[in-house]
């Protein structure tokens, strides 16, 4: 049976809609990290290899979690909060508050809380842009080259994060500017080596944090 014209006009407002979505999203993307007063710099925090075969493709950013809640006291798991960023007089970011009332300003982004330990005031937050994606045989390194770094004073290791109205994006990870994937596919064997000696230098061994 041939279809109608009515099935076929649903039929191509189907496949329009399946084409539109995902431009409307890259397009989205495009716009916030183009704007930027979108982008915040956070100071370098702990970049964590997972280590297991099926989630070994990216970073956890280990951010501060624990903020304070200026809310009605209702930071139970689960509930829906919006978390207020904010940067400090050198220009990196910080999470300032979480809250159930929705900012008049466009600093901020939606997530969830994960917990309440001071009695709603502060609870532990979800970050939506904690993970970093990359070549697998990079993630091991990236999590050595991080702890070399943040105990150099004048590192130049940085997060940038696109946050406005509510909507969050990790931009990228730098090392001097340059994008940490790039940076380390730039790498030489023996530059690689010696972030592998410099790390193994003083018996340093970081510990690890359980993920959930």
């Amino acid at each position: 049976m041939k279809p109608n014209r009515n099935q076929k006009i649903i039929f191509f407002v189907a496949i329009a809609a399946l084409i539109a979505l995902p431009l409307y999203f890259i397009m989205r993307s495009e716009n916030m990290l183009s704007e930027k007063e979108n982008i915040y710099r956070f100071r370098p925090t702990r970049l964590i290899d997972p280590g297991d075969v099926l989630r070994g493709d990216y970073l956890v950013i280990d951010f501060p979690r624990f903020v304070e809640y200026n809310g009605d006291g209702k930071a139970g798991r689960g509930a829906e909060t919006y978390v207020v960023v904010e940067r400090d007089s050198a220009g990196y970011a910080q999470f300032k508050y979480a809250t159930d009332e929705k900012p008049a300003t466009s600093n901020y982004f939606t997530t969830k809380i994960q917990g309440n330990r001071t009695r709603g005031e502060r609870v532990w937050i979800d970050v939506p842009f904690e993970k970093y994606f990359l070549n697998e045989d990079n993630a091991k390194l990236a999590e050595k080259l991080y702890e070399i770094e943040i105990r150099d004073p004048e590192t130049n290791m940085f997060i940038e994060v696109a946050i406005a109205d509510g909507e969050s994006l990790l931009k990228d990870i730098y090392v001097d500017s340059i994008p940490l994937n790039q940076f380390l596919n730039k790498l030489t064997p023996d530059e690689r080596k010696e972030i592998e000696d410099n790390y193994d230098d003083g018996n340093f061994r970081p510990r690890r944090r359980r993920l959930r």
